[in-house]
């Protein structure tokens, strides 16, 4: 290391300057890896209120949010449910009673009918949550059960 000292005559002042160092560069890549992924929400499809079954058909609706990544193409299907039989879901109480029901993509007059286990809806994704309505109907032709809590599980996959 090198330090130049100058002395200025008569004025009795030293000055010291630092050596100069080298001096080198390097490049920093910065990178991120985005993977195909897709989210989708819980959600509750209910009838609250029920009297009397038979007779009339009782219908509700729900949301489901998707969530997938800018350009992922994802299929969802819905199972057929833990009390499904003979092609038919089913709600089913703390006794032996059961309420039928079907589900469909969208509100059920409007909506297209979803048999067990079937593909429901297939998309791209935007990255942003897109909603997908869920509708339930329990036909006119369900017997009437006794009062109780019914409920019924069905699987909502989402193939990406």
């Amino acid at each position: 290391m090198r330090k130049i000292i100058l002395v200025a005559a008569g004025a009795g002042m030293v000055a010291a300057t630092p050596a100069v160092a080298g001096t080198n560069s390097a490049t920093l890549t910065v990178t991120a890896e985005v993977v195909d992924s897709c989210e989708v929400s819980d959600a509750t499809l209910a009838w609250t209120g029920l009297g009397v079954l038979a007779g009339t058909d009782h219908d509700t609706s729900t949301s489901m949010s998707i969530t997938c990544t800018d350009g992922s193409d994802y299929n969802i299907t819905m199972g057929a449910g833990d009390n499904a039989s003979a092609g038919q879901r089913y709600m089913a109480g703390s006794g032996t009673d059961v309420i039928p029901y079907d589900l469909y993509l969208g509100v059920p007059s409007s909506g297209t009918v979803l048999p067990v286990s079937t593909a429901v809806a297939a998309g791209t994704g935007t990255g942003a949550a897109q909603t997908l309505t869920i509708g339930g109907r329990i036909p006119s032709s369900a017997a009437n059960v006794a009062a109780d809590n019914y409920s019924d599980s069905v699987a909502v996959t989402i193939t990406f």
